[in-house]
């Protein structure tokens, strides 16, 4: 297949393109989603699928600059890329849009799966209300899958990068209240659940986290475990706000996902538990 991957050398965008070597792939880089609308449309006719990963980190204080970079780069770039799309004649026209979201749209409250319409009220929920909203004006000739991602576990990127030397010295810690859910799951996951989507044609609202969420505090016990390192601390939730202001949500906050859909559909989780997450990383330890 031709397929068209629009934030290719990010995080999720590397992994995916090291599995999708028997296809042919298009980069979407990121001038191309803001320049002369003729150059993207030119990359994605006859894609057979577009996989939209763009989007700033979110990792990162939100002051007012940040926020606006955040919400551009997924509301503007989908925006771009579904009107790029429409525009195209349907014997051109790409069969199907991946479009990358987060489970950040759902509350703290109750369990989520696809059909949940308990959304936060929190500036993070509203960026990827607006980011979907933009995929639903995609025509309706095109297949939609919008992936709500939890937490990518990968060690040598991301929160385990960021984190690993800290829990190495024994500086870990368990954030906030340490109850709050962490619905993780491993890039291998992520990107064999990508694929499965691709295969089995699966569209609509699509969560792609693991089926065994855990709280901040089980995941804090089991990466000190994995490293075989003491977890002696404690930050509480203030701090936190204190050190990260508004974007402490990430950490302190959480919500209770399933993905239901992938599990109806018969995918296989690699990763299903916290354990072999770790041991994956850490097996030698």
């Amino acid at each position: 297949m031709k397929i068209a991957i629009a934030g290719h050398s990010g995080f999720i965008g590397t992994a995916l393109i090291n599995v999708l070597s028997n296809h042919e792939i298009v980069r979407i880089n990121r001038s191309d989603l803001y320049s002369d609308k003729s150059i993207l449309k030119d990359k994605l006719i006859n894609s057979d699928i577009v996989i939209n990963l763009a989007g700033a980190p979110i990792s990162k204080r939100w002051n007012q600059k940040n926020k606006e970079l955040i919400k551009r780069s997924r509301v503007l770039s989908t925006k771009n890329i579904v009107k790029s799309i429409n525009s195209i004649e349907n014997q051109s026209r790409p069969q199907m849009l991946i479009q990358a979201s987060a489970i950040g749209i759902y509350d703290e409250n109750g369990l989520h799966d696809e059909s949940s319409i308990n959304y936060g009220n929190n500036f993070l929920s509203e960026v990827v209300r607006l980011w979907e909203s933009e995929t639903e004006k995609l025509d309706e000739t095109v297949e939609r899958a919008v992936i709500r991602i939890g937490l990518v576990l990968d060690k040598d990127k991301g929160a385990i990068a960021k984190m690993e030397p800290l829990f190495q010295i024994g500086l870990g810690a368990i954030l906030g209240s340490g109850k709050q859910k962490y619905p993780f799951i491993h890039i291998d996951d992520v990107t064999a659940g990508i694929m499965f989507i691709m295969e089995n044609k699966l569209s609509g609202i699509i969560n792609l986290t693991n089926p065994n969420s855990i709280t901040n505090r089980k995941f804090s016990k089991e990466f000190a475990k994995a490293l075989k390192r003491p977890l002696l601390f404690k930050i509480p939730e203030f701090v936190m706000n204190i050190i990260m202001g508004e974007s402490s949500i990430i950490v302190t906050k959480g919500q209770n996902v399933v993905p239901n859909k992938l599990l109806n559909s018969g995918y296989i989780f690699k990763y299903d538990d916290i354990r072999k997450v770790f041991l994956s990383f850490y097996e030698s330890n």
